[in-house]
């Protein structure tokens, strides 16, 4: 009786890590330039928007795009692509659930099977979705189910939002819905 005998792996040739090499000057200076720029846009987008939060994962991006541009991360479809998706998973898991830290760990899973599923990998993009879900920004008040947010109903903040804190009341105009207690 003969027993089959497990076939050995392959040998896998291991390289020594090095440095990648060093970019020309005017390369360097060039891309130097353009991350101080374009991280400071990001700030004065994140402070005009009161969303400093965003600055990260965009920086992230930013950052693979400037300094390993052939990676497939750092392709335009990628790091647009995942960026949308990843906003949009974010705003629908906040709609669904509503803001905390278990909704943003659920966006930011689904971000990435969401990027997998249309071929737009961009691992900086899954906190997108974190943040959107973790702090719902007031960028867009998406319309869902109403969610007491504490105060008197129907007493209005300053900017006429109010403070029962249904978006559906404030897109339809419906004055202030009951809050049971």
């Amino acid at each position: 009786m003969t027993t089959a005998q497990p076939a050995a792996a392959p040998a896998v040739a291991v390289r020594p890590a090095s440095a990648p090499p060093r970019p020309r000057p005017r390369v360097l200076l060039a891309s130097t330039a353009i991350s101080v720029t374009a991280l400071l846009l990001l700030v004065a987008v994140g402070t005009v928007l009161h969303q400093p939060l965003l600055i990260p994962p965009l920086a992230a991006s930013m950052a693979l795009v400037a300094g390993a541009p052939d990676l497939p991360l750092a392709q335009p479809r990628s790091v647009v692509g995942g960026q949308l998706l990843s906003a949009l998973t974010g705003f629908a898991v906040l709609a669904l659930a509503g803001p905390g830290l278990w909704s943003a760990a659920l966006a930011g899973g689904l971000a990435l099977g969401v990027m997998a599923a249309a071929r737009t990998p961009h691992s900086p993009a899954a906190a997108t979705a974190v943040i959107v879900a973790l702090q719902h920004p007031p960028v867009l008040d998406l319309p869902g189910p109403p969610r007491p947010r504490g105060g008197a109903p129907g007493r209005r903040r300053p900017g006429g939002r109010a403070r029962d804190g249904t978006a559906l009341s404030r897109v339809l105009d419906l004055g202030p819905v009951p809050v049971s207690p």
